[in-house]
């Protein structure tokens, strides 16, 4: 694994977290529009589907996933911040944790040190070396 892509580990797992919580979202939005059945009189041979059980019990699922994606996200920011930590000079570190830690565009980078786009991205470059 080339270390652009070995960096790129902990921003991979912090966007699969924000799609897991999309999909929360969803479950939420779909448990709001669900209204209980109550009819006592109503004699049925098999039960109904319990629809918000069935959402809740997903959304445990989710959050559970969630859980095990914080922490190996947290893992992960550990390991690659460790590894950033040991590069020279400390002007790389800055913009390999700007770009893989705090998942910053090139132009934000940039504006926040001062220098050109394509002068941080060669920063970059050799940072990685």
């Amino acid at each position: 694994m080339n270390a652009e892509k070995y960096m790129r580990q902990y921003q991979e797992c912090r966007k699969r977290i924000t799609r897991l919580e999309e999909r929360i979202q969803i479950l939420d939005d779909l448990m709001s529009h669900i209204t209980p059945e109550m009819n006592s009189d109503r004699v049925q041979s098999s039960h109904p589907p319990d629809k918000l059980g069935e959402l809740v019990a997903r959304k445990s699922d989710l959050l559970n996933e969630i859980a095990g994606e914080v922490g190996k996200a947290l893992d992960l920011m550990n390991e690659i911040e460790g590894v950033i930590n040991r590069v020279e000079p400390v002007g790389y570190q800055i913009i390999l944790q700007k770009r893989y830690i705090r998942c910053e565009t090139w132009e934000q980078i940039a504006r926040e040190v001062c220098y050109d786009p394509s002068w941080v991205w060669e920063l970059h470059r050799r940072a990685l070396k």
